[in-house]
């Protein structure tokens, strides 16, 4: 892909993936892949490094006394502009009692970039007598910043916790300071102890089946509610970097983190795997359990545009030998996945979607594998490709965006196999708590009506691909508990979709459908008896009158149609 990672769509990574990560996203989609993020991720919600350090220079140069000839805050700033080796005309045009946001851009973009690439040394930098981690603390003030309720999670907190939820990963790293990861979880789970929060060792105890979020460089809402136990296992500066893991609140982290390295795959995402305890970490764990290179598959990648240099010399780390020659190239460029955070996590989240619903509907009843392969597949395709061509260009708007489809698809979910519409604090419902090959073997799904349910949604998005009819998926006023609305020429139909007959049932006895309904009813099972059409049925929109028609997909699937048998059927049963 020509485009750059950062105007890439959520509509152009769906199309990389398949193009050239379709194995990834299998192995994601079947929980073997752990997720390691940086600050990347929270990028629209907290000061990028860059920033950060403007912020501890003005807390140093704010607090120098012009008075005092050896003033310790001047002292540590001079150390800091030492560090990022200014030539000596830049150190002269700086005046020290003058804000930092006002100094020259130029010199002031040089520091930055210098400091960036040895933040951890900078942020170690001693002031007099006070204590080593005051930068920390004081200058970042790190539990005011990253434990703030008032920040909201954003797009990718959202898609990480719906991926957990979902079932698809059990675990992410993160060497995050902020609880946007948990607080999304939260929110969209409606369970406060649903994941395992691990920031010491004996946190990875006693968690049973929960996902965890394994914050190995500190916690800063851990933090805020006992300084006293997890103050110290904020990691930032480089002596901490250097010692992690070797205290007994740690080394159960790093173990376990060496274990997760060895037997699952790593997607990196807003990580620029600088810190020298990470690069440790895969190269140790790399002596224990390795990958091997695989083009189709790779071990490592990266969320990126093109690697930085130490995410490059992680891969020269984990393979060795085979990182050599010209083959360091082809793995160089197989293991980026050019689109950021933003893109690259709710185009997966929507892959998992696509890739659960066509498991399901291969587990309804008489469906041939033509069909299967044809048009079931191509159809919620068609649907999550129509979806995915909805996003935003306002990036103010993308959080909505999301959530519109969290919900959107939770609230379809819910409709399908209840027939209620939830309170609007209902908990996020997933398409399943397991991964897609848990989905084979597990007994319940044939008889709970949703394979026929997703063969019904990909016969709606093979529509789509004929552009026989718009879909939109929004709740209107008059229908809230469609599923979906059909729009055609100048008529709208609601669809509603019944898992079983008792959602039928409810849906008459609640008076949301009746005979006269201008509606489309998809049963997944057969129409029960006494909904069965009649010759003097009232209503036949084909002669322009309204009135309620029904269609059973598991009638449908026991005629032995084709694909496009099985599509003209559906239009007829249904007079679109």
């Amino acid at each position: 892909m020509s485009v750059p990672a950062h105007e890439v769509t959520v509509s152009d990574t769906i199309q990389l993936i398949d193009e050239r990560f379709s194995s990834t996203l299998q192995a994601l989609a079947a929980g073997n892949f752990v997720l390691w993020v940086g600050s990347g991720i929270s990028r629209d919600r907290f000061p990028m490094l860059d920033g950060l350090i403007i912020k501890v220079l003005e807390f140093l140069r704010s607090r120098i006394d012009p008075e005092a000839p050896n003033c310790k805050y001047r002292n540590a700033l001079i150390d800091a502009l030492d560090m990022a080796d200014l030539e000596q005309i830049q150190k002269d045009g700086l005046d020290l009692l003058q804000p930092v946001d006002t100094w020259d851009l130029g010199i002031t973009k040089t520091i930055t970039k210098r400091l960036s690439g040895q933040y951890s040394e900078f942020l170690n930098i001693r002031v007099d007598n006070e204590d080593n981690d005051f930068l920390i603390h004081e200058g970042i003030d790190i539990i005011s910043t990253y434990a703030d309720p008032t920040i909201t999670p954003d797009l990718e907190h959202l898609c990480l916790a719906a991926l957990m939820i979902e079932g698809v990963i059990t675990d992410i790293a993160s060497a995050n300071w902020d609880d946007l990861i948990e607080r999304a979880y939260a929110d969209l789970s409606d369970k406060e102890d649903g994941l395992a929060i691990c920031v010491a060792s004996h946190q990875l105890q006693d968690q049973g089946t929960k996902p965890k979020l394994i914050k190995f460089h500190g916690c800063a809402a851990s933090a805020k509610d006992n300084p006293n136990y997890f103050s110290e296992l904020i990691v930032a500066r480089s002596a901490q970097i250097a010692d992690w893991g070797s205290s007994h609140k740690t080394i159960a982290i790093k173990d376990y983190l060496k274990g997760l390295i060895g037997q699952k795959r790593t997607l990196m995402l807003g990580l620029s795997a600088q810190d020298y305890n990470i690069q440790y970490l895969f190269r140790e764990a790399r002596d224990t359990l390795s990958w091997t290179w695989e083009s189709d598959a790779p071990a490592y990648l990266f969320s990126e545009d093109q690697l930085g240099a130490k995410q490059d010399d992680l891969l020269e780390n984990v393979y060795r030998a085979q990182y050599n020659g010209p083959k360091r190239a082809t793995i160089k460029n197989g293991s980026v996945i050019r689109a950021f955070a933003k893109p690259l996590l709710l185009a997966l989240l929507l892959q998992v979607y696509t890739e659960k619903l066509k498991r399901i509907a291969g587990r309804a009843e008489d469906l041939r594998d033509e069909v299967l392969h044809g048009c079931v597949a191509n159809g919620i395709e068609a649907v999550r490709d129509r979806i995915a061509g909805e996003e935003p260009t306002d990036k103010a708007k993308c959080v909505e965006f999301t959530s519109a489809i969290l919900f959107g698809m939770s609230r379809v979910r819910r409709l399908t196999v209840t027939g209620v519409l939830a309170n609007e604090n209902a908990s996020y419902m997933p398409i399943g708590l397991t991964t897609v090959d848990e989905i084979d073997i597990d007994p319940d799904v044939e008889s709970s009506g949703l394979p026929e349910a997703a063969v019904a949604l990909s016969i709606l998005g093979q529509g789509l691909q004929k552009d026989t009819w718009k879909l939109d998926c929004a709740s209107p006023a008059s229908a809230p508990r469609a599923c979906a609305i059909v729009c055609k020429s100048e008529t709208s139909v609601p669809i509603y979709v019944a898992a079983s007959g008792g959602v039928a049932g409810r849906l008459f006895a609640d008076g949301v459908i009746n005979d006269h309904s201008s509606a489309v009813l998809i049963h997944s099972e057969a129409v029960p008896e006494r909904l069965q059409r009649s010759p003097g049925r009232i209503g036949n929109r084909r002669s322009g009158e309204p009135g309620l028609q029904e269609v059973s997909v598991r009638d449908l699937l026991a005629r032995d149609l084709s694909s496009d048998e099985l599509f003209q059927e559906f239009r007829m049963e249904t007079s679109l």
